[in-house]
């Protein structure tokens, strides 16, 4: 078994999913990987999830037969390739990349990065490098790999293995500490 990468035209991953649920033969693929992120975005004055791509053009497919899954792949009539050399030699991921992969919305199976909650001191502006504890959420599963908050576009920043240690944006809920609420009491 290996997880190899494939490159594809970006906002069309789910297009070449079902391109290769048709084609393949069974059993050639154990799973396609499309990591994605719910994020919190204002509008109109009030926070909403939204879901995106983490990865936007690039999929993760799980395959007990490579290059039989890179021929498949050639028949598809729609860009995608597998990283590599562009002959039968490709790129699998690492031990590494694979654990970072399969860890995204890994106790709920569906490879989504869910908004985590993060505490901080209410009334104390955020400067970096002040302690936040994440109260629950997948950045939970990530906490060695986080690099950094931006609080006003309520997303956290965590070093990923993937694409060449590049730096994901994942989303976050902010929830403070009611110290003086809870004095009054």
């Amino acid at each position: 078994m290996a997880i190899v990468t494939i490159q594809t035209t970006t906002r069309k991953e789910n297009n070449l999913i079902r391109y290769m649920d048709q084609l393949a033969e069974p059993g050639l693929i154990t799973e396609v990987f499309l990591p994605k992120r719910e994020v919190l975005k204002r509008y109109k004055g009030a926070w909403r999830k939204q879901e995106e791509v983490l990865f936007p053009g690039y999929l993760f497919v799980d395959t007990p037969d490579v290059t039989a899954f890179f021929y498949a792949l050639k028949a598809i009539p729609m860009f995608s390739r597998l990283l590599g050399d562009q002959e039968v030699n490709y790129n699998a991921l690492t031990p590494e990349e694979e654990t970072f992969i399969r860890r995204i919305g890994g106790n709920r199976g569906d490879h989504t990065f869910g908004v985590s909650q993060v505490m901080m001191a209410s009334g104390v502006p955020y400067k970096k490098g002040d302690h936040v504890t994440i109260v629950s959420g997948d950045l939970k599963d990530f906490e060695g790999e986080i690099i950094g908050f931006n609080f006003h576009k309520r997303k956290a920043m965590i070093r990923s293995e993937m694409l060449g240690n590049s730096v994901i944006h994942v989303g976050i809920e902010i929830v403070q500490k009611q110290v003086e609420a809870e004095k009054q009491v």
